[in-house]
This record gives structure tokens, C-alpha cells and sequence, in this order.
């Protein structure tokens, strides 16, 4: 009975998200805090239609994922994930995120501009309505001149979020990667016309793999 009333909600969902015109409503909360390296903690709730997806995670603790239909609670997942990893694997450090995001630059420049994937990310801002935003964040990072740099675009999102609420953003100058904050965001989408929107960008502008020159052998007289 548990897994069918979970299949029927996905599916109602899923082929409203898939089909339908009309926008889905989202209600989303937030709350973390955290230190690299040392604890950290969050804390995630999402309501869509009848159900409601909560998440709760932190350094240390067995996760924990609940589902709810029409205000009860049907489904409790605890841990979340599997095995923890070992202590050793778990650590980075900020020149190895560096790094990944990097590759992860690459990864994206193979099969598309990365300006053009931006334009279009930006433009999808006209398939969704925020109705509320208000939260607050407080953070640092160990380099100064980064801190600065998100510190001015956190500014300029804070005032264009001024008609729908109160973001107030606090940098710390230490040399530490920290954050806390919280959120409570309402906004409506568009799933249809954003996944339209998305199978012709991605017509239109992906890639083709091509061999490297070095590796074309000229044919043989």
C-alpha cells in the first residue's frame, strides 16, 4: 500500500510536469550551517501540490529523507546514501575544488559555449514566478578578494529581490571557508514549456565530437 501511494504521487507529478501548461507551485525552506573541514549541517523541506519532501543531513549523523501525501507522513528513509565515506577520502581542499571546477568547465565547453548555456539558463527566468524570497546568509572564504567578488554579486541579487521580500547577506573577512544561512522561497514554474525550451537549445547548440587533427592519418597512395 506504502509503495503504491508513493508510485501514484510521482506519477500524478510527473505527467503534470511533463504535459500540462499550467505552472506547479513550489514551496521551498533551507537552513545550513558549516565549516570546511570540520561540522556541518542541513536541513531542506520542499512542498509541491499534495507532497512534501523533507531532508535532513549533518557531519557525523545517519541522514534523513521523509516523504508526506496530503500532510502524512508515508515514507522514512534513514541513512540516506549508503556507507559513509572514510574519513581520508572525505576531505578536500579548496585548491582541489578549484580544480574540479575547472574540469567541470571543460566538461560543459565540449559539448556547448558556455556563454550561449549561460544566455539560455538566464533566459529560463521567464518560466518561473517568484512569489516570496526572504533569508539571510553569512559567509567567508579564505581568500579576501573572492569574499569581496561574491559579496557584490550577493549585493545586486539582494536588491532584485527586493519586491518579493528581504535577503540581507553578511561577509566575514577571515581566511576560513564558512557559511549559515536560511531561506523560505515560493515561486511558481513552467515544467512543459522549460523542457521544450531545452530540447531545442540543445538541438540548436550542441557540439559534434570531431577527431583532433593530429590523429587524421592522410590515406595511403
Amino acid at each position: 500500500m506504502l509503495w503504491i501511494a508513493i508510485a501514484i504521487g510521482i506519477a500524478v507529478v510527473a505527467a503534470i510536469s511533463a504535459v500540462t501548461v499550467a505552472p506547479l507551485r513550489f514551496e521551498l525552506s533551507a537552513k545550513g550551517q558549516g565549516e570546511f573541514g570540520k561540522l556541518w549541517a542541513i536541513a531542506i523541506g520542499v512542498r509541491v501540490l499534495f507532497i512534501t519532501i523533507s531532508f535532513a543531513a549533518a557531519q557525523s549523523c545517519d541522514s534523513i529523507l521523509q516523504l508526506h501525501l496530503f500532510g502524512t507522513r508515508v515514507f522514512r528513509l534513514s541513512p540516506v546514501g549508503g556507507k559513509p565515506a572514510k574519513e581520508d577520502e572525505s576531505k578536500l581542499t579548496f585548491s582541489e575544488i578549484k580544480t574540479m571546477a575547472v574540469r567541470g568547465h571543460d566538461a560543459i565547453e565540449r559539448w556547448f559555449g558556455l556563454d550561449n548555456l549561460l544566455l539560455f539558463v538566464i533566459d529560463l527566468r521567464h518560466r518561473v514566478r517568484l512569489e516570496r524570497f526572504n533569508g539571510n546568509l553569512s559567509y567567508a572564504t579564505p581568500d579576501v578578494a573572492v569574499t569581496g567578488m561574491l559579496a557584490g554579486a550577493l549585493f545586486t541579487l539582494a536588491g532584485l529581490l527586493t519586491p518579493f521580500g528581504d535577503f540581507r547577506v553578511e561577509p566575514q573577512w577571515v581566511d576560513v571557508a564558512k557559511a549559515s544561512g536560511k531561506f523560505d522561497v515560493a515561486f511558481k514554474v513552467y515544467p512543459g514549456r522549460m523542457a521544450l525550451d531545452a530540447v531545442i537549445f540543445v538541438f540548436a547548440n550542441i557540439k559534434l565530437r570531431r577527431r583532433p587533427q593530429s590523429q587524421i592519418v592522410p590515406a595511403q597512395p
